[in-house]
């Protein structure tokens, strides 16, 4: 199949949008402007320096196409719990298939099917970004994938969870790639919760191990007053699969974030989370678990911004790399002038197995406000030999005493996923994941 840059792929009628309402419309003509403008600029990012920006922009990819690997949908749609399947929307090399999906929840639907405008909150939240990318070409990264994400903008769901209503179970985006062609996937789903909702999403990343492609997905996310959203993302790719998305969200008055997220496979993985807490009394909580090995990298990018006072915020990320594997995390609080009483917390562990695997930690405090209390630290090592050593001398195996080492390091983080069924199917794939690290 052809394959073709950026700027031609953006003529390709493979990437329509006519069936966009008028503020999506509006969004992918600015997101457009804004690539344009980064990609024949200054693009040296220091949030990029451990990860080759320029290798993912300026390769070239081929153009979507809608037939799919039949057999590998139905394997990954069978190895889902029964409990994960209820509210499903399914895309199949980047496009949305309707015939594996099903849900219950009303106000959800693809991009493509959508009657209407966004919320007026999702609205003003994305009429923010864009202004800020506008003004401040390097403010928070300058976020080029975004850009590029939304100049594409015509595949992704929209759900809400009006004014107190509680969504049953989690709701779930499965994205699958059966194609060896280089394809590049974008993909934007935009979530939105209204006061005193309460709303779980999970979005799973699956690939055939033949699969190539580039998926680059934005999540957009608002909590309106005291509405509560977990949020998680698992990635079991390809070898050769390539995947980088951003979730940013926009916390409001008392509400709470939790997001987490699992790397387990792939080439070249980047994971980014943006909340700004703009309400008083928010709170988010962020939470990740990387497992590499062979040549894999995975770049886990965090920025938390504090607008409003009395906020807080969690960070706590782990990692287990062996063979040549590359992680790398970068942790940045922000805390403006007003945001008096910032509680924020940030930690990266991370475990390395091999001698030539390795680990980037870069945490970062930007704080403008005096009345704060905000603390990061990052630690790098190995298995603890004392411990391995009284494991071993109660006449467990060595194998067996790295497994049960390296699992109580790696699932540290599991215990904040509040609903059951997709803790304990993250939990089956970590431990999946480990047998072959070990």
């Amino acid at each position: 199949m052809a394959s073709s840059t950026f700027p031609d792929l953006l003529e390709s009628t493979s990437y329509a949008s006519e069936k966009l309402s008028g503020a999506l419309t509006k969004l992918r003509e600015s997101s457009k402007e804004n690539y344009t403008s980064f990609i024949s600029g200054n693009r040296k990012l220091e949030s990029w320096k451990y990860t080759n920006l320029n290798a993912l922009l300026d390769r070239e990819y081929a153009v979507r196409k809608s037939d799919s690997g039949d057999d590998f949908v139905g394997e990954a749609l069978s190895n889902l719990p029964e409990q994960l399947k209820e509210n499903i929307c399914v895309f199949v090399d980047g496009l949305y298939s309707a015939q594996h999906s099903s849900y219950k929840a009303s106000n959800l639907s693809p991009l493509s099917e959508l009657k209407g405008e966004l919320p007026k909150s999702m609205t003003k939240h994305l009429s923010l970004r864009d202004e800020q990318v506008k003004g401040d070409p390097q403010l928070y990264s300058a976020q080029p994938l975004r850009s590029l994400n939304g100049a594409f903008l015509d595949q992704g769901i929209a759900i809400e969870a009006a004014k107190g209503e509680e969504i049953e179970g989690s709701v779930v985006f499965l994205y699958l790639n059966t194609s060896s062609d280089k394809s590049f996937l974008p993909a934007r789903n935009f979530i939105s919760a209204g006061a005193r909702s309460k709303l779980s999403v999970v979005e799973l990343y699956m690939s055939a191990e033949n699969a190539a492609g580039f998926s680059n997905v934005i999540t957009d996310i608002v909590l309106e007053d005291e509405a509560e959203v977990s949020h998680t993302r698992v990635f079991a790719l390809g070898s050769e699969e390539q995947f980088c998305g951003t979730v940013e969200a926009s916390l409001h008055e008392k509400s709470n974030l939790k997001t987490f997220s699992l790397c387990s496979t792939g080439k070249l993985i980047r994971n980014e989370v943006r909340p700004h807490l703009y309400g008083e009394f928010s709170d988010a909580s962020l939470d990740g678990i990387t497992l590499l090995n062979g040549s894999q990298h995975a770049d886990n990018h965090i920025e938390v911004e504090h607008v409003a006072p009395n906020c807080t915020s969690s960070e706590r990320f782990t990692g287990v790399y062996s063979g040549k594997a590359r992680g790398v995390f970068g942790g940045t609080i922000i805390v403006q002038p007003e945001a008096q009483k910032t509680d924020a917390f940030q930690s990266n562990k991370s475990l390395l197995l091999s001698d030539t695997a390795h680990s980037d930690s870069r945490p970062c405090l930007k704080i403008w406000a005096d009345d704060v209390k905000c603390s990061h630290g990052a630690t790098v090592g190995q298995v603890d030999e004392n411990a391995l050593f009284y494991l071993r001398s109660r006449g467990i195996s060595k194998k067996d005493a790295w497994k049960m080492l390296v699992q109580a390091f790696a699932s540290e983080s599991l215990k904040e996923l509040a609903d059951e069924n997709v803790r304990e199917f993250v939990d089956s794939l970590m431990i999946q994941r480990l047998e072959e690290l070990i």
